[in-house]
């Protein structure tokens, strides 16, 4: 039989491809059998084979996930019928979930919750340096890279708004001071290299904010959340480097050509997160924004407003081509995975969604603040870096299609099932915690 330990290394080793390679790993295996999906088989048998500590399900969290799953389900069934491989397809954004149990289950009773945040802290430093230099080479080697067996795509396909998710992940995980608990080396060179991993997020962000409005705002949300629900952080120390990085990107004027009209330099950069909150001048950035406005509005006016109202267009239609965008976009699904779950499934279905969402922070929160009240300092950074790291893998899923993905919804799905697990853990503790005698002489309250 197989171990825990294995099973979870194996999860993730699949965490660590898709952060590192993105698009282009996740397409490792034979249609329909993508790597993500051989996984999930192979954990899903190991779990349901193993005698795992199941009493995780308690949370409300798990109660739901499995409404939400269900509901779904209904909506498929209510729907119009379309073809089987279409349908599977179009499930993933939900269907994922099932990495939530498989991560609650490696993770909760096993001791291995420690060891996950051992393995994060200790790949984090090879990923920040990683990212820019990737992202370069994959801008350099478009069209000289083989392609998967079977399909268009290249082995090496990396996307800046995934690599803006995990940077964010990165980057809260630094500022919590998390990453001290595991240093690589001992003394005063883990300042130095604080100050390089800063350094190198810092140049990764640049890259990505270059290219993704997405990606870029996952970073900014997810230091907003940890800054705001914990002022004093290690933000601090990224001003330094984030300072020196910036001002070689200007002072050099570094200028990487990206096609379509963008390029790595901090005048995109400045553009981009200009056009978040004011309309653009540059066409390949309102371009974009005006024909995702409209198929939303189309969206929102055929559920909320309309006939799909309790059980949405279900799931194998090509919603691009239904509702006229095809030509606008290569992809099925509207570039928002919460407009994709109420095209998809209703209002019903995206109430549920919100909900879940909803709940997922107020345990996280609520967890974290026990935890400030008990002088638990670590057990709440950790509480706080699942909720920014969550927050980057929401917001880039407004811009993108990004939960519809094995890159996207498998690891968000296991952060939810991380975050199951540590919070039941916490919560489980409090309770078994035994009660302190009232003192002699004095009322128990």
């Amino acid at each position: 039989m197989i171990s825990s330990g294995t099973n979870l290394s194996v999860l993730g080793l699949l965490l660590a491809g898709y952060a590192f390679f993105s698009k282009g790993f996740a397409y490792f295996g034979f249609s329909p059998f993508f790597i993500g999906e051989i996984v999930l088989v192979a954990l899903l048998a190991g779990v349901l084979l193993t005698r795992y500590d199941l009493r995780f399900f308690r949370s409300p969290i798990v109660t739901l996930i499995l409404l939400f799953v269900l509901w779904q389900v209904i909506a498929i069934m209510a729907g119009p019928k379309y073809s089987l491989m279409d349908t599977l397809r179009d499930s993933v954004v939900w269907g994922y979930a099932a990495f939530a149990f498989i991560a609650a289950a490696l993770l909760y009773g096993t001791g291995n919750i420690e060891k996950s945040i051992s393995w994060y802290g200790r790949v984090l430093p090879w990923f920040v340096v990683w990212a820019p230099l990737g992202y370069v080479l994959y801008i350099k080697t478009i069209g000289l890279t083989p392609v998967h067996a079977g399909t268009r795509v290249p082995m090496l396909l990396l996307k800046t708004g995934d690599f803006g998710v995990h940077l964010a992940g990165a980057a809260t995980f630094l500022a919590l001071g998390l990453h001290r608990r595991f240093p690589l080396r001992k003394g005063k060179q883990v300042v130095f290299q604080e100050m390089f991993w800063w350094s190198a997020i810092a140049a990764g962000v640049i890259a990505a904010g270059s290219r993704n409005r997405g990606g870029m705002l996952s970073v900014m949300m997810a230091l907003l959340v940890v800054t705001v629900l914990k002022p004093n952080n290690r933000l601090k120390n990224f001003l330094i480097p984030g300072l020196i990085i910036v001002s070689l990107f200007s002072i050099f004027d570094v200028r990487i050509p990206l096609g379509g009209g963008r390029e790595i330099s901090m005048d995109q950069v400045t553009n981009n997160v200009a056009s978040i909150f004011t309309e653009s001048q540059e066409q390949s950035l309102s371009g974009t924004a005006e024909w995702r406005l409209e198929w939303w509005q189309s969206i929102i006016d055929d559920t909320v407003f309309g006939k799909d109202f309790w059980f949405g267009r279900s799931y194998g239609v090509n919603l691009a081509e239904v509702d006229g965008f095809a030509d606008a976009t290569q992809n099925r699904s509207p570039h928002n995975a919460h407009l994709t779950i109420l095209a998809r499934s209703g209002m019903p279905g995206l109430a549920i969604w919100l909900i879940l969402i909803g709940t997922i922070y107020y345990v996280l929160l609520k967890c974290y603040l026990q935890c400030l009240r008990t002088n638990r300092e670590y057990l709440g950074n950790i509480n706080l870096w699942i909720m920014g790291y969550l927050t980057a893998f929401l917001v880039n899923s407004s811009f993108d299609v990004f939960l519809e993905g094995p890159q996207g919804g498998i690891w968000f799905w296991s952060l939810v099932g991380f975050a199951i697990a540590v919070t039941y853990t916490q919560q489980a503790q409090v309770v078994r915690r035994p009660r302190v005698a009232p003192v002699a002489g004095r009322r128990a309250m």
